[in-house]
């Protein structure tokens, strides 16, 4: 156990680190709460500004297409991942790691708007933007389950395999079963990113797209040049939650 002067000293070096989180994310936040509950229109607390944005058509449908795009890309990311890993950690043992990775990793890298601009030619702009996802973050997907994959003890699957199971079976009955806890770290991972891809979505689609590719980094860029900050914080506050309720049953399903 450390002692009680190596815990000052710890804190001590923790301690700028709570700051900044302080200052730079926990207060932001707050006064995002804030200010989704102050109505301009009003001049003071009410639920209006809520009101406002479950009325919105606009709102509404941005939500729609987002988790829709949420729930298509991190599905597609999730198989072709796990299967890629799989793959390579039986057909390339112990050295997938220490091969391939830098490979996998060149992805995250590469500019996505020389990726997106060339398959604007070639698809349709929702596909676009769930290959454009799937191309960013495929290399780290695969990178993440073989970690996971290689932290399982070789002696289970090699008993496994002793005992008449195929590699199908392994998979199914070895290597799922064990992965729960990278199953929630991924699935995150995956999450979070699909809420990131504004770049992608401006330089698709610009200032004004079609229903089909309309988000919620769109709507928020509205409001935000519109200075509707009161619909912004509600809309987001509301994002928040819906993630949150996604991230409990998620760590609730994978982390028992």
């Amino acid at each position: 156990m450390l002692k009680r002067q190596d815990k000052v000293i710890a804190s001590l070096f923790i301690l700028p680190s709570v700051v900044g989180t302080t200052l730079l994310t926990a207060v932001p936040f707050l006064n995002v709460i804030y200010n989704s509950f102050y109505s301009t229109a009003v001049g003071s607390i009410s639920w209006e500004n809520y009101k406002m944005v479950f009325t919105n058509p606009a709102f509404k449908l941005a939500l729609k297409n987002s988790y829709l795009f949420s729930f298509i890309s991190v599905t597609v990311l999730y198989l072709i991942s796990i299967t890629m890993s799989t793959v390579l950690v039986f057909y390339t043992k112990g050295k997938f790691i220490k091969n391939i990775k830098r490979v996998l990793a060149i992805p995250t890298v590469l500019p996505i708007s020389t990726i997106a601009l060339y398959e604007i030619v070639l698809f349709d702009k929702f596909v676009i933007l769930v290959i454009s996802f799937i191309g960013k973050n495929l290399g780290m997907a695969v990178i993440l389950w073989g970690a996971g994959i290689t932290n399982i003890s070789e002696s289970i699957i090699e008993a496994s395999q002793l005992d008449g199971a195929n590699k199908k079976q392994c998979f199914f009955y070895i290597i799922l079963p064990n992965l729960k806890k990278t199953k929630y770290l991924v699935l995150l991972y995956f999450l979070i990113q699909s809420f990131k891809g504004f770049r992608e979505i401006y330089l698709i689609s610009g200032d004004y797209p079609y229903e089909g590719v309309y988000f919620l980094q769109n709507i928020f860029n509205n409001w935000f040049r519109d200075m509707e900050l009161g619909f912004l914080a509600a809309g987001s506050v509301i994002n928040i939650l819906i993630l949150l309720i996604i991230i409990y049953l998620l760590q609730k399903k994978f982390c028992k």
